[in-house]
């Protein structure tokens, strides 16, 4: 499990990183954790979205594929409304200010994210959903 927690936390730095966020007012390992929850958050909102998909699949790789699929095409595409759900779970978890100053680059790194994202990434972020 230990793996697992390093990746999700290399994945957090990656977008704190995208987005240039350098000494963050409410301190790094604060905006790491942030960023894992809301990023846990979008997956379990895409999980939500694809549940008759995933009742058909027959294989653990199957499912892992069709998240990452999933991830990808959302990124790529960058809706209004994609962005608006991001949007959404940041204003839940950051402060008014924070989220003043760090919405749109979290965003944009978020998507980006999602656009290159590996299957390794894929599976932990699954994992750590479903426990």
């Amino acid at each position: 499990m230990g793996a697992n927690k390093q990746i999700l936390e290399n994945i957090a730095k990656n977008i704190i990183n995208k987005a240039h966020i350098e000494n963050p007012e409410c301190g790094s390992v604060l905006l790491v954790l942030t960023v894992i929850g809301v990023v846990l958050s979008l997956i379990r909102v895409i999980q939500e979205c694809n549940k008759k998909e995933e009742s058909g699949l027959s294989s653990k790789q199957d499912v892992y594929s069709l998240y990452q699929k999933e991830i990808k095409d959302l990124s790529i595409r960058k809706g209004w409304f994609t962005k608006m759900r991001i949007k959404k779970l940041l204003r839940k978890e950051l402060t008014p200010n924070d989220y003043n100053k760090y919405s749109l680059s979290l965003t944009s790194a978020i998507m980006d994210a999602g656009e290159n994202i590996s299957t390794e990434d894929t599976q932990t972020l699954i994992e750590a959903i479903n426990g």
